[in-house]
């Protein structure tokens, strides 16, 4: 037999969404705007959100430690999406603020800003687990936090908010209050028994009234100056959106983020690489866009451009009639603190035209005796040892010369005169094959051979 709590929290979902069916229906005949809470009606809901609990407390109280171990053991088990807030509220004035506006108990954990909540030390986990499904049962309005915390100039935290607001349709507006809370993940700040607090408040970021209409989201941006008192790397930054529900402001959707250096990453996305057969190249690169900034960036192409150009905002670069020769292309992006990409981008590639000329100048055809040539033959022919001579050159120059007896490499030449001595001790008569391959600075090649007639 199905539970009677189950059926009527399914009848309350299905006619939430019936009803929701009919406004927009309604609305597509009469032309009229729907709202979220600046109207009467809102259309499409959430039947899932991330639950904020605000946990009032002080360091005198003796309830205080068995209270954050609850809500520190319900965290860490995973068990359920929420952030808490511990509102230390004779540390902090802001807390104690916050702690008036919404009850009087200490300790008190508020649930979605009062949606739920626990008084005291209820000496088990049952009261919390039974607050948290209550609230994850709660059907809200559909809104989107996007939260990103960056640690900047050292020790100040720049946070950037966007709230999107996916109720349907054009014209639906959200109205709702937007509390951006830092807090210290281990506490500077002791309970009765001298264990530090979790995830304390130290301030607010942001804490204003907030209208987001349908698919124009509203973005904030803030930064909170930590001024030296506490390490920007033990800091989360927990945003939560509130929305009025008959005279009462519950949390409709809550955020978190711990900040971080922003790493400034500059990708090159068009330009050559590899082995090339053209002088023109034009390379385009870019950074991550963040909050619309545009980031400024400096390059060079070693060797021709061995200092880094000026910074600026382009984001290409062509270059015109390189030569033959290998290059190295990078570009870097600096953000708007001034921390700039450690690891440019780079591309390299290689300028090959031609592949370099080469020719074996000698031995001709004819007769050599020891590489001296008695007469002109109508074939190379050689007695005793000869000497294997080729010019070769290259825009790029040259890197070296090879020489070849029967495809059995014999000799590497790096510097010009290239030359070579076969059978100067040795070699068996007959025909034999003399290559010489040229290779030239940017890896291109050519080669040339010649037949020759071994008689002893």
């Amino acid at each position: 037999m199905v539970d009677e709590t189950v059926k009527t929290w399914f009848f309350k979902k299905r006619t939430v969404f019936l009803l929701g069916l009919v406004v927009v229906f309604l609305s597509s005949v009469i032309g009229g705007e729907t709202t979220g809470l600046d109207g009467d009606s809102s259309v499409f809901y959430d039947t899932v959100h991330t639950i904020l609990a605000e946990y009032v407390t002080s360091s005198t109280s003796s309830e205080a430690s068995n209270v954050s171990s609850y809500l520190a053991t319900l965290y860490s088990s995973g068990d359920f999406s929420f952030y808490y807030v511990s509102l230390v509220v004779d540390k902090n004035d802001d807390a104690l603020t916050r702690y008036q506006q919404l009850g009087d108990s200490i300790p008190a954990v508020y649930f979605d800003s009062g949606y739920t909540m626990v008084d005291g030390d209820p000496g088990s986990l049952d009261p919390y687990v039974e607050s948290l499904n209550q609230c994850k049962s709660r059907i809200v309005h559909d809104l989107d936090i996007k939260l990103v915390a960056l640690i900047t100039d050292g020790d100040k935290i720049y946070v950037n908010i966007t709230l999107i607001n996916n109720e349907c349709c054009g014209g639906a507006v959200y109205l709702g209050h937007l509390r951006v809370f830092v807090v210290e993940k281990t506490s500077q700040w002791t309970d009765e028994t001298g264990k530090p607090f979790r995830y304390a408040m130290l301030d607010y970021v942001i804490n204003s009234d907030v209208k987001v209409v349908y698919n124009n989201p509203k973005t904030l941006t803030a930064i909170w100056d930590t001024k030296g008192d506490v390490e920007p790397e033990d800091l989360m930054i927990i945003a939560a959106v509130y929305e009025e529900e008959q005279g009462q402001w519950f949390v409709t959707d809550t955020a978190a983020a711990t900040p971080a250096h922003e790493i400034v990453d500059t990708v090159i996305t068009s330009g050559p690489t590899g082995l090339i057969s053209y002088r023109d190249v034009t390379f385009m690169w870019h950074a991550s866009f963040f909050n619309g900034y545009l980031y400024p960036y400096t390059y060079r192409l070693t060797p021709i451009q061995p200092n880094w150009s000026t910074w600026g905002l382009d984001t290409f670069k062509k270059y015109v009639g390189l030569d033959e020769g290998s290059y190295t292309f990078m570009v870097k992006a600096k953000n708007q603190y001034g921390e700039v990409d450690t690891t440019p981008a780079e591309r390299s590639f290689t300028v090959g035209l031609s592949p370099p000329h080469l020719q074996i100048v000698k031995p001709t055809k004819g007769l050599y005796v020891n590489s001296r040539l008695l007469f002109i033959f109508p074939v190379t022919v050689t007695i005793g040892f000869l000497n294997v001579e080729a010019e070769a050159s290259d825009e790029s120059g040259i890197d070296r010369v090879e020489f070849y007896v029967d495809d059995e490499l014999k000799w590497t030449e790096q510097l010009s005169p290239y030359e070579y001595t076969v059978w100067r001790s040795s070699g068996s008569p007959g025909k034999h094959t003399i290559g010489v391959v040229a290779y030239d600075n940017v890896g291109l090649s050519s080669n040339d051979e010649i037949t020759i007639w071994k008689l002893f």
